[in-house]
């Protein structure tokens, strides 16, 4: 039996955030995000990241708390063109970061939003590229 998607694509991933707007602020000047959408009134705002998807901030509710900061929850991985490059500027944006990791496929380095989020960033290697 042949299985058909459901979905066409993702359209955003959500991260709890403390403080939306400190969060947006924080998402503008330290990755470079393009704010498509924001509603106040819920805490939400949403970001471009490219390729039709999107990053959306969502503050929590004060009864709701952050999960915790390690890597058993759920969390963004950006595309990179040049990993260790995009880690440097990042950093001299201000940007916590974990060095960078290789395996066979891919060049990966993890970033820590104000709230403690992880979000990854990897670059897909080519066959033989390293």
């Amino acid at each position: 039996m042949q299985e058909t998607p459901v979905f066409s694509r993702i359209d955003t991933v959500v991260v709890r955030v403390r403080n939306r707007s400190a969060a947006v602020a924080w998402y503008r000047a330290r990755l470079g995000l393009q704010l498509i959408f924001e509603d106040r009134s819920q805490g939400l705002a949403v970001f471009n990241v490219g390729r039709g998807a999107s990053l959306s901030v969502w503050e929590l509710r004060p009864d709701e708390t952050l999960a915790g900061p390690g890597v058993e929850g759920s969390f963004p991985i950006f595309d990179a063109v040049d990993a260790t490059a995009q880690r440097h500027e990042l950093i001299a944006r201000g940007v916590r970061t974990s060095s960078v990791r290789e395996t066979p496929g891919a060049r990966c380095f993890s970033i820590w939003d104000p709230d403690g989020n992880r979000l990854e960033v990897c670059e897909v290697l080519e066959p033989g590229r390293g």
